[in-house]
C-alpha cells in the first residue's frame, strides 16, 4: 500500500506536492516539500530495518520540510512516523 511512495519527494517547487490525505497536490505552497520512507522492519523489534521485502511488517515516515526565501537549505517542520503490514 505504502510501497508506491518509497523514497518520493512531493514539492510545489517540483511541481508535485504537497499532497493532501487525498493524494492531491495542494496549490500555492511555494517552499514546502514533504518527504517519504518506507522500510521493512522485523516484526518482533520494529527499530531493527530489515533487508527490502525481507518482512510484512514496514514503518512509513512522511518529513515535511519548509524553506522560505532567505533559507539556504530546507528546514524540518514536522515528521510522522507508523508502523503497517505490507
Amino acid at each position: 500500500m505504502c510501497g508506491d511512495f518509497d523514497d518520493a519527494v512531493f514539492s510545489f517547487d517540483l511541481g508535485t506536492g504537497p499532497l493532501s490525505a487525498m493524494r492531491t497536490p495542494i496549490a500555492d505552497f511555494p517552499g514546502w516539500t514533504q518527504r517519504i520512507e518506507v522500510r521493512s522492519v522485523d516484526p518482533f523489534d520494529l527499530r531493527e530495518e530489515v533487508s527490502d521485502g525481507g518482512s510484512n511488517m514496514l514503518r512509513v515516515e512522511a518529513i515535511v520540510e519548509y524553506q522560505g526565501d532567505s533559507d539556504l537549505a530546507p528546514g524540518e517542520v514536522t515528521r510522522l512516523t507508523w508502523i503497517q503490514p505490507r
